[in-house]
């Protein structure tokens, strides 16, 4: 990942943004390698790395940065459908998962860490859409969905439907 990370900011400090090539990997000839893997997780590294952070110290933050992104978007869906205790827990246990920790500890997979940051985050932001009344574009092409009224040549016979308990679920009452 500090490879990556070196070539990123290489790149940055030369004028590309957006860089698709990484031109020192390979032995000197370069690498597409940003074609073919998340060039994200890098530039939060890089960002670190900008802001005065040792390289291998910024590694650390990023993983916790993503650890903390996967945390805070499930707690923001779970508490908006559950209430902030079951959002609490359902957070800690995202975060706690045997293979999002296993990604992690383990394999070092720094942008698939990054990833259990958004399935929660898109779940999230399409049932605030829904909510918003029809005032949103996103609402007015996912309700039919998620209402299932759509033409039935778009439902298979076999098409689980999450989109119903996912962003019509009633609250159910809180203990007390």
């Amino acid at each position: 990942h500090i490879t990556r990370a070196v070539e990123i900011e290489k790149m940055l400090r030369l004028g590309h943004f957006f860089p698709r090539w990484a031109p020192d990997l390979a032995h000197g000839f370069g690498y597409p390698l940003f074609h073919y893997y998340a060039p994200l997780s890098a530039n939060v590294l890089v960002f670190f790395h900008l802001l005065g952070v040792p390289y291998g110290a910024g590694l650390h933050l990023t993983f916790f940065v993503a650890l903390l992104g996967a945390g805070l978007g499930l707690y923001a869906f779970a508490s908006d459908l559950w209430g902030p205790r079951a959002g609490l827990v359902a957070a800690v246990g995202y975060m706690s998962a045997p293979y999002f920790a296993f990604d992690i500890l383990f394999r070092g997979a720094l942008a698939e860490s990054f990833a259990w940051v958004w399935p929660p985050l898109v779940l999230w932001g399409l049932r605030r859409a829904l909510l918003a009344d029809g005032k949103s574009p996103i609402a007015n092409r996912v309700s039919p969905i998620a209402n299932r009224q759509s033409p039935p040549e778009y439902e298979t016979r076999n098409t689980f439907h999450v989109s119903r308990f996912t962003f019509h679920a009633p609250r159910p009452p809180l203990p007390v």
